[in-house]
């Protein structure tokens, strides 16, 4: 019985190993395709944090800015994520979520020193 467990166990391991692995880096962005976006420093990103409905939602993430106004009820104030909306969220997407907005949301800028 304790072979099952560890076995389960070593095998739940694997798998996420072979998660962050193939899953974290697969969307790879051509830097040249977005060079010639808006710039946006970290000041002016938290104006777009959801707080004003007449502004867009936007989170950087790896150095782009991406409009997540669609998904407004998780990143609008009251939302499950409105505390990463506005920011440089590179940091707290690294392990989960980062894959849904890179797949999901548009690129509308890059985000400047």
């Amino acid at each position: 019985m304790k072979k099952y467990i560890f076995g389960g166990i070593i095998l739940v391991f694997i798998l996420v190993l072979a998660y962050l692995y193939f899953f974290q880096f697969h969307k790879k962005i051509d830097n040249n395709i977005y060079k010639d976006l808006p710039v946006y420093t970290l000041e002016q990103l938290k104006s777009y944090d959801g707080t004003r409905p007449e502004l867009p939602i936007y989170i950087g993430l790896d150095g782009y800015v991406y409009d997540v106004t669609l998904g407004k009820s998780f990143y609008a104030p009251g939302g499950t994520y409105h505390n990463i909306a506005g920011t440089d969220a590179t940091k707290e997407l690294q392990i989960f979520g980062g894959d849904i907005i890179r797949t999901k949301y548009k690129i509308i800028g890059n985000i400047g020193k």
